[in-house]
């Protein structure tokens, strides 16, 4: 009875990853993270003994065999960049960046260090959080939970990707947090921007916004612009129905 229960909830989500630009869905649409395994892994040999001749060949296996990171890769939905972006950062409240913002592409702002960066235990140079606004939206017809985070299998070591939980039944911006790590990042269009993961196992489909999309996506938008600070948590403790 659960399975079938579970069955049921599946068929009714329509949890999806949306846009109103069809050329951005129909060539960056949101794709498993499997579809995109980083080349590093791809080349790894299974056998250990293929880095070690001191092992027996079949005796120990590499994280290749690893399942926990195999169903990382299967879980995972990965959002990639649809453009070029070179940013340069002189100090906290500093930095270039080319091209310049474009409505068909992204917005950029950023969070001053006393907004986030300069309390973190790092406390580093590079406390400036840079935000990119993506063309995407999130949406559902109920309310469900999807992390948002890092790439971690990229290895990038120009930034990170501040992970966070958004319900998209009441938020349905996609928005890119960016951790600097080094003064000088250069994003390439199709690179890993982030990766999404249901925290209630439904899958993440991707399609051009409808029009009840988005109806959603602006009542929504309506909400968050008139009820004031910490808008989501009274929207949600509400559970007002739009």
């Amino acid at each position: 009875m659960k399975a079938l229960q579970n069955m049921w909830s599946y068929q009714k989500s329509n949890l999806a990853v949306v846009s109103n630009n069809q050329y951005l869905i129909e060539e960056f649409p949101i794709e498993k993270y499997s579809k995109h395994i980083p080349d590093w892994f791809k080349n790894i040999h299974v056998d250990v003994a293929t880095y070690d001749k001191n092992i027996t060949k079949g005796q120990k296996h590499t994280a290749k065999s690893c399942s926990g990171i195999w169903d990382y890769f299967k879980k995972a939905h990965v959002l990639r960049f649809n453009y070029d972006l070179k940013i340069e950062i002189q100090d906290s409240n500093n930095f270039d960046y080319y091209p310049e913002t474009n409505s068909s592409n992204f917005n950029m702002s950023w969070f001053k260090a006393e907004m986030y960066g300069m309390h973190t235990p790092l406390n580093n140079s590079l406390d400036t959080m840079i935000k990119l606004n993506s063309l995407y939206k999130i949406v559902s017809n109920k309310s469900t939970s999807v992390l948002m985070t890092d790439p971690f299998y990229n290895y990038n070591p120009q930034y990170r990707i501040v992970p966070g939980i958004v319900d998209p039944y009441f938020v349905n911006d996609v928005n890119i947090i960016m951790e600097p790590l080094q003064k000088k990042i250069d994003i390439k269009r199709g690179d890993p921007a982030l990766i999404m993961f249901s925290l209630d196992g439904l899958d993440i489909k991707t399609r051009v916004a409808t029009v009840k999309d988005n109806e959603l996506i602006q009542r929504n938008l309506y909400k968050q612009n008139t009820m004031g600070l910490s808008w989501y948590e009274k929207l949600r403790s509400k559970n007002i129905n739009i």
